[in-house]
């Protein structure tokens, strides 16, 4: 697992996280800098899946190369948008070749679920629409792909 934030206290807060809910943190890298930085500095690709979770205008800096750095059928969520952001944020996630599985919201706040698929799609396709009671499963969702990748990677 890799962390990237560009705020100490949140990598201090995310090692102390992942300390709680996994017991140790010897499958955690944590990076301080930008996504865009990071990557390119410590050369990171190939991902299975990203959480981002931060305001639009940054996110949408980020999708070329979060493209990059997904392996084939890789999942991407982003949350943290506001709902007049999110069908721009849409847009530029089609141009970048990311398909939309889902997305949801809550009041003002929406997330969107979307997967690196290297066939080609039709950009009419609507993904689900759909109101959330609670936006803590999207960190939920997270440390559950999490915990059965590490036990498949085990099983292997």
């Amino acid at each position: 697992v890799c962390a990237v934030d560009n705020d100490y206290l949140a990598i201090n807060s995310t090692n102390s996280n992942f300390q709680l809910n996994f017991g140790n943190l010897k499958n955690l890298n944590t990076y301080l800098g930008s996504f865009n930085e990071v990557i390119f500095k410590n050369q990171l690709k190939q991902f299975d899946f990203v959480l981002c979770n931060i305001l639009a205008e940054v996110i949408k800096e980020m999708i070329p190369n979060i493209y990059k750095c997904l392996k084939k059928n890789g999942g991407v969520i982003f949350s943290g948008i506001l709902n007049s952001q999110k069908d721009e944020l849409i847009k530029i996630l089609i141009k970048n070749d990311l398909k939309l599985l889902d997305v949801s919201t809550r009041k003002d706040w929406a997330y969107v679920r979307s997967l690196k698929d290297l066939h080609h799609f039709s950009s009419s396709e609507a993904p689900a629409q759909r109101k959330l009671e609670d936006f803590s499963f999207i960190n939920r969702t997270g440390i559950e792909w999490f915990r059965q990748t590490e036990g498949q990677r085990a099983e292997s």
